[in-house]
């Protein structure tokens, strides 16, 4: 077993760096401001499709995509629809094109896939608020105004609207 661990320790040490993912080179991507195939300003999957071969000459092995889910925000961390991509963006097909020319170029996909919450205009939280009998409601955390209000009372709103501070 000694020998074996061995081995395996000295074939781990000597394999070259673009089999160490994910120690390698991740490039992280916000769709909408990376680059621009149809003009219309806003980036989308077929521009980074078009820039694989650069990305991979700078040593990427992996690329992580922001949220690429409909979302009303520019962020697109508010998801409406967990089964499609933006619009924006492109299509699925684009999407799913983008992937394949990655994986034939050693590039892994990543995307940032929103689970913790949802857009206030997903289906599952407009029917979550129609009453505590809805099936969709134990999908949220919902919590008594009262409750609420006394705990936003004792902290302060610092110049990031997400970001509750304690009052010290």
């Amino acid at each position: 077993m000694r020998k074996l661990l061995l081995h395996l320790l000295a074939i781990f040490l000597y394999l070259p760096s673009q089999a160490q993912w994910p120690n390698g080179v991740t490039y992280e991507i916000f769709v909408l401001s990376f680059y621009d195939t149809d003009g219309d300003g806003i980036g989308d999957f077929n521009g980074i499709t078009e820039k694989l071969d650069y990305l991979r000459g700078l040593g990427v092995e992996a690329i992580w995509l922001m949220p690429i889910n409909p979302s009303p925000s520019y962020h697109k961390y508010d998801v409406t629809n967990y089964r499609d991509v933006h619009p924006d963006y492109g299509t699925m097909e684009d999407f799913k094109r983008l992937v394949k020319q990655a994986h034939q170029r050693n590039i892994k996909v990543i995307i940032d896939l929103v689970i913790n919450h949802s857009s206030s205009e997903h289906p599952w939280f407009v029917e979550s608020q129609k009453g505590p009998d809805n099936p969709y409601r134990e999908y949220y955390v919902w919590r008594d105004y009262k409750e609420v209000k006394e705990e936003i009372s004792k902290k302060t709103v610092s110049l990031d609207s997400d970001n509750l501070t304690p009052i010290i």
